[in-house]
């Protein structure tokens, strides 16, 4: 899915294409919500986040305002959802270290592509839910 998501341009998705927005918002879902763990927010808060930083994601490429990408679209995603983190915990008073380097933000394209996947495994209702869901597409 990472090669897809390489040759994926803003054009693309400017187009509306909802199968390619669609696997930019999936490939990175789970790589992101893995990443935002170590901000120790509640998994509610880091689905919200990443959420919030998909749309605004997608209203900068519809608007026009993301022009063009010096980096890929994770690290862009990423970048975005990192301050959305930073800003949550600002709010939720929880303290941000003062030594984390900002400047390696062009870098959080090594640091997505390094993250392992956890599987999670779903519960038997889950799998009888996606099951039945499937069957109504």
């Amino acid at each position: 899915m990472e090669n897809i998501q390489a040759e994926i341009t803003l054009e693309d998705l400017r187009k509306g294409s909802d199968y390619l927005l669609k696997q930019v918002y999936e490939s990175n879902r789970l790589k992101f919500l893995n990443f935002a763990r170590r901000y120790n927010l509640s998994e509610e808060e880091n689905i919200d986040i990443y959420q919030d930083a998909y749309v605004i994601f997608y209203d900068n490429v519809m608007s026009g305002k993301l022009e063009s990408l010096s980096s890929s679209i994770s690290t862009y995603l990423f970048s975005i959802g990192k301050y959305l983190i930073f800003d949550k915990m600002r709010k939720n008073k929880k303290v941000v270290s003062g030594d984390y380097d900002l400047s390696r933000v062009a870098e959080v394209d090594d640091e997505v592509n390094a993250f392992e996947m956890e599987k999670q495994s779903l519960t038997t209702e889950q799998e009888l839910l996606k099951k039945t869901l499937w069957l109504f597409r």
